[in-house]
């Protein structure tokens, strides 16, 4: 699997997530508004363009603006299974 595939899964299995925690129509409305992310009604990312890494931090950042914490960890959870983004993610986050 390529970085960029796996920023694909990672980005949406936390818009996924998110769609849990806010439902589905505000989860999305979120994802939708992310410059150069484009998702289906389920989370699925379609395409982007640009850094896959700045689209989802521009996310964490979005939902943890309604949520705090709990997103951050949920994307730790979710980023744990994929080691050589985490490391980098990590690393490179403000």
């Amino acid at each position: 699997m390529t970085e960029g595939e796996d920023y694909k899964e990672i980005i949406a299995e936390f818009i996924q997530g998110q769609m849990t925690i806010f439902g589905p129509t505000v989860a999305h409305d979120i994802a939708i508004r992310i410059n150069g992310l484009v998702v289906d009604d389920y989370g699925k990312v379609k395409e982007f363009a640009g850094s896959p890494k700045e689209i989802l931090q521009s996310l964490e950042q979005k939902y943890t603006e309604l949520a705090g914490e709990v997103v951050h960890r949920n994307l730790l959870v979710i980023l744990h299974d994929h080691p050589l983004v985490e490391a980098g993610y990590l690393n490179t986050r403000v």
